[in-house]
């Protein structure tokens, strides 16, 4: 039977927290270089400060008194970046970022708690915005924004605790309208269709 282990990256303890402060994919890679790797499965974590790897490799964290808590980063292939944020008590807090293999964003908003919460922006892969909105508590809330790949006006939509209200509007790629759907408690009401 194949053993994984999660492992360990140690930091020297008294690194400057500040704007010019290496990420942490770089500083984890200046820990390896140094030979302060050590199998997880060897030390008590309930007091560990540092940073951990996890065993297939693909998540970087930081750990403060045995919590996740700080900079995580995952990887994908060719240890690629496919997000970071921040970390409070093992939840996602703060900005977060996901993306795209050509290292350009896909989406970025804030969390609290471990759920989406505050504004957020989407971005097709060519660098381009496709949507903005907010966040309450997890749930779409207020107006949401959506362009076609070609940066032409798509959508505007509503939402209240995450349920579809009020009055949606759609253009065609060419900037023209042609719907606009009234919702009322999350339900379709009316719908009218332009003509050419």
């Amino acid at each position: 039977m194949k053993t994984t282990y999660s492992f360990i990256i140690v930091l020297c303890t008294g690194l400057a927290q500040s704007c010019g402060e290496k990420d942490l994919v770089d500083r984890t890679e200046e820990a390896v270089d140094e030979g302060n790797l050590l199998q997880g499965s060897d030390m008590n974590r309930s007091q560990f400060d540092g940073i951990v790897k996890t065993s297939d490799g693909r998540q970087l964290y930081e750990m403060k008194n045995g919590q996740a808590e700080g900079s995580t980063v995952g990887l994908g292939e060719q240890d690629r970046k496919i997000f970071e944020g921040e970390l409070r008590d093992g939840r996602a807090e703060g900005f977060w970022t996901t993306f795209y293999d050509n290292g350009l964003p896909r989406w970025r908003g804030q969390k609290q708690e471990g759920k989406n919460n505050g504004p957020f922006t989407m971005w097709y892969p060519d660098g381009k915005k496709k949507m903005i909105g907010f966040f309450i508590d997890g749930k779409k809330d207020g107006l949401s924004t959506i362009w076609h790949a070609n940066g032409v006006k798509w959508r505007e939509q509503r939402h209240k605790k995450g349920v579809p209200y009020g009055t949606w509007r759609s253009w065609d790629s060419k900037g023209k309208r042609f719907e606009e759907i009234n919702y009322i408690d999350g339900y379709p009401v009316t719908k009218k269709e332009k003509d050419d």
